[in-house]
């Protein structure tokens, strides 16, 4: 062919992968499955070939969706905070980095142990004979269960922190080595959503603290990625939609939206430059040993910000430029007769093109270069 393809439109990334053999070419990568006979004019010497050798492919009826690259950083995710539970000296506290699981310690103030156990609702009393029933009692029940100190024929969760509660609680202490008095004092047990990653200190061994002060900060165990997504692709972002984040050293990983902001924020603007807003999109990472060590990594990630359904496509690669700069396609006709056709076109996928208007129809055959 003597025209040219000129392609002129800006992308967030590109991806177009062809294979030729055995005289046939196959798109890959688009939503549409094109088989492309390559078309030669008997065995003509090797002297005698055009400058551009090309194929066909089918006008097909499909879906595309476009797909960009985005920035994100690959961090753990919840924010928590620890505290020393009771008033003293602290003597002990979890390095930064470590993992606390349930019956873990959190820290010693004057000596004494103050625990993690699971639970939504914070702790804000002791625990002793006689104390009122509460929502706290049943969730203490169940750690005790869990952690082995009662069955569950034995203990059976509840609001009233009865004598099986105490027998509990009295072997729980005898494997701590705590006096074995069923009595557990205000501030020795902090109550958390799950296992957590100890962060950055706010008060060292030595340091007077007091009741619920903070002694440093936490997040959960799993690692996420934090998007700043610009609003403009906010309404083609959607929870659980797939993506795919590619990692430091080139590998990628599977996610999926978990959730999408609703409060905008705008950075840049600066010096008369141009602002942007954005919303915070979190993405959940389905295999974390994937990940290695990775703690705040700069990431990037696949992810589908429009789509379009039941549309006419052809391969990007059958644009053509008229010459006073308008789209086309060559399509191929009855007898082998190439004409072309001007077309105005639409989303773009990574390999494919949306024809939105042209005389161009379902099944058509239209020219594509070989490469």
């Amino acid at each position: 062919m003597d025209d040219a393809i000129d392609i002129q439109r800006p992308r967030t990334r590109r991806r177009v992968a062809w294979r030729a053999a055995a005289g046939i070419v196959v798109i890959a990568g688009g939503s549409v499955l094109a088989v492309i006979a390559l078309q030669r004019n008997g065995a003509a010497p090797a002297a005698a070939a055009p400058a551009v050798a090309t194929g066909t492919a089918t006008v097909a009826r499909t879906s595309l969706s476009t797909v960009d690259q985005v920035s994100g950083t690959l961090k753990y995710t919840g924010t928590y905070t620890l505290t020393g539970g009771l008033t003293g000296t602290l003597t002990r506290i979890a390095a930064e980095g470590a993992t606390l699981k349930r019956g873990d310690v959190i820290a010693e103030v004057d000596g004494r142990p103050v625990y993690l156990m699971y639970g939504d609702r914070p702790a804000w009393r002791g625990f002793q004979s006689g104390m009122s029933d509460g929502p706290d009692v049943a969730q203490l029940d169940r750690n005790l269960i869990a952690l082995g100190y009662a069955t569950a024929a034995q203990l059976t969760p509840s609001n009233h922190y009865s004598a099986y509660d105490i027998a509990a609680v009295e072997r729980w202490q005898t494997a701590m080595g705590l006096t074995a008095d069923g009595t557990i004092p205000a501030g020795q047990i902090q109550f958390l959503t799950d296992a957590v990653r100890v962060g950055k200190h706010h008060a060292e061994p030595g340091a007077m603290v007091q009741g619920a002060a903070p002694v440093a900060d936490a997040t959960s165990v799993t690692r996420g990625v934090v998007v700043a997504l610009d609003t403009a692709k906010e309404g083609e972002v959607k929870l659980g939609q797939p993506v795919t984040v590619t990692l430091p050293d080139g590998s990628t990983a599977k996610g999926k939206v978990d959730s999408i902001g609703t409060v905008a924020t705008s950075s840049g603007g600066g010096n008369g430059g141009s602002s942007t807003t954005s919303v915070e999109v979190d993405v959940s990472l389905t295999d974390q040993s994937a990940l290695g060590t990775l703690d705040g990594a700069p990431v990037s990630v696949d992810i589908t910000t429009a789509t379009a359904r039941d549309v006419l496509a052809v391969p990007i690669i059958a644009l053509t430029v008229t010459a006073d700069g308008h789209s086309a396609v060559d399509v191929v006709g009855s007898g082998g007769a190439v004409r072309r056709v001007p077309v105005t076109t639409g989303m773009y996928s990574d390999t494919m093109v949306e024809i939105r208007d042209g005389a161009v129809h379902e099944g058509d055959t239209v020219v594509v270069p070989q490469t």
